[in-house]
């Protein structure tokens, strides 16, 4: 096949989009060949840093920066992103939209929800600034919280776009019974039970909010729904947990209490792919008492889910799902005989 073959320009405002690139493929289709271009998901490094003061004989405890001192900046983790755009309409707040850009915003979203799945924010007040020194790189000013060793937040190495553990240096962050005993119980929401057909219609509802994923198939999604199912909020990502961590993230920012700690105690947390443990551990934190997942859940996703009572959806495509743990928050009708768990 010849490869001098002159090609028509590829569309401007597509080649410069940080989110998705064009580029020419050769596409086989019956044996025959057809030169054609494609769309593909952007993926790019982002370096996550505090601004702390390092305390301690080897400076491996940090505290928040106080009046009149200097701190210094240290890298948490790296990680793998989709530089994706908030859009206006759904910025987070006056003051984090004023002269932001929109990727940059993005980004400050994954690192906030970053440091508050890690446990070192748990409200907008915690941060006393935000800022992007260069590209791909956000620095998070603590203003208060607890000291922490370094050792126990640090990674080790690049953390995966897939993996929310990654880089973690031992076995004590996979404890999901160790983990559920430092997480605050969910709380039984005051809201009625959730129609089964409610929850088996979400994935529907995200279908025209997932804009990059319908041109290039190459990003995960995380939305937050309300009780009644109306759609919150939606972050996409080539990464599971870096969309959960934008979606967290971006309601740190919108808080109306900067002082409140994030408690989301009547939402519903739905994400593109599988239930993971690192998933099911960020949507703890945030107390969301319903997490549903498109694809499978893991059995450290599971037992965490029992441990801190957290209805645990999985598989929920073309109008069924499966329930994994806590199903009172759903109205179901047994077939036969009592449901799993349940007293005969």
């Amino acid at each position: 096949m010849s490869t001098t073959r002159k090609r028509r320009p590829l569309d401007a405002a597509m080649m410069e989009s940080s989110q998705r690139q064009a580029i020419w493929v050769v596409q086989a289709h019956d044996g025959q060949a057809q030169a054609r271009y494609d769309e593909i998901t952007c993926e790019e490094p982002l370096e996550i840093r505090v601004h702390a003061v390092w305390q301690g004989q080897d400076e491996s405890t940090w505290a928040p920066v106080g009046d009149g001192e200097a701190g210094e900046e240290r890298t948490l983790s790296v990680t793998l992103r989709t530089p994706t755009v908030v859009p206006d309409e759904d910025a987070a707040s006056e003051d984090a939209a004023e002269d932001i850009p929109a990727t940059t915003r993005a980004d400050y979203e994954l690192a906030l929800g970053y440091l508050f799945a890690e446990g070192l924010v748990s409200c907008r007040a915690d941060v006393a600034a935000l800022s992007s020194p260069a590209r791909n790189v956000v620095v998070v000013t603590l203003r208060s919280g607890r000291r922490v060793p370094w050792r126990s937040v640090e990674r080790v190495g690049v953390t995966s776009s897939a993996c929310g553990l990654c880089g973690k240096r031992s076995l004590d962050a996979l404890s999901a019974h160790r983990l559920a005993s430092a997480l605050q119980p969910v709380t039984a929401t005051e809201q009625p039970a959730l129609a089964a057909r409610d929850i088996a219609a979400l994935p529907e509802k995200l279908a025209a909010a997932q804009p990059i994923f319908s041109r290039t198939g190459g990003l995960h999604a995380a939305a937050l729904f309300d009780w009644q199912g109306r759609l919150i909020a939606v972050r996409e990502d080539i990464g599971r947990h870096n969309a959960v961590d934008k979606l967290i993230g971006s309601r740190l920012l919108a808080a109306v209490d900067a002082q409140a700690p994030l408690r989301l105690p009547a939402h519903i947390l739905w994400v593109s792919g599988r239930a993971g443990y690192e998933l099911v551990q960020k949507a703890c934190m945030a107390g969301l008492p319903l997490f549903v997942a498109v694809g499978a859940p893991s059995s450290l996703a599971v037992q965490l889910a029992h441990e801190v009572g957290l209805s645990l959806v999985a598989f929920c495509r073309e109008g069924q799902f499966n329930v994994y743990s806590v199903p009172e928050r759903i109205a179901l009708i047994p077939s036969q005989g009592p449901l799993p768990g349940e007293r005969a």
